[in-house]
């Protein structure tokens, strides 16, 4: 399925625009199509409606080395032990702690110390690949939704 596109009737296929060429052609798009941000798209992608390209395999494999190598250093050991989750806060023994990208290596993102933080496995696992910004509208969205 192309990126951007979404499951429903083959007639209104969603445009996809970043902001940035929101701002370049105007906001008022020739097209019946529905247009989605950003935000809705990766929360699309996060309940399974939406695909995007992935980043390259090479590029993957390459980050996910340098993230073994980042894993035994002292830095990521001392970060580690103060044994805090990144996003919900909790306390948890520091070997529960896992290494989070903020930006996901399947979006582009580097295995650098400014993008990796230590999380709780499942904040990791329902994080998945979304940003934080992204993570933080869905927490907010669920959490409207239970009140």
């Amino acid at each position: 399925m192309p990126v951007g596109s979404r499951r429903q009737s083959a007639q209104t296929n969603p445009v996809v625009l970043s902001e940035r060429d929101k701002k370049r052609r105007g906001v008022e798009a020739k097209t019946d199509a529905p247009v989605l941000s950003l935000t809705e798209i990766c929360y699309s992608v996060a309940m399974n409606d939406v695909y995007f390209n992935a980043a390259d395999p090479a590029h993957i494999r390459r980050e996910k080395q340098k993230a073994r190598e980042l894993r035994q250093s002292q830095w990521w050991k001392r970060k580690r032990s103060t044994g805090i989750c990144y996003y919900c806060r909790g306390k948890f023994p520091p070997d529960e702690l896992t290494m989070d990208h903020l930006v996901p290596l399947a979006r582009g993102g580097r295995t650098t110390k400014g993008n990796v933080v230590p999380c709780c496995k499942e904040c990791n696992s329902r994080k998945n690949y979304l940003l934080p910004i992204e993570w933080q509208e869905y927490l907010e969205k669920i959490r409207n939704e239970t009140e």
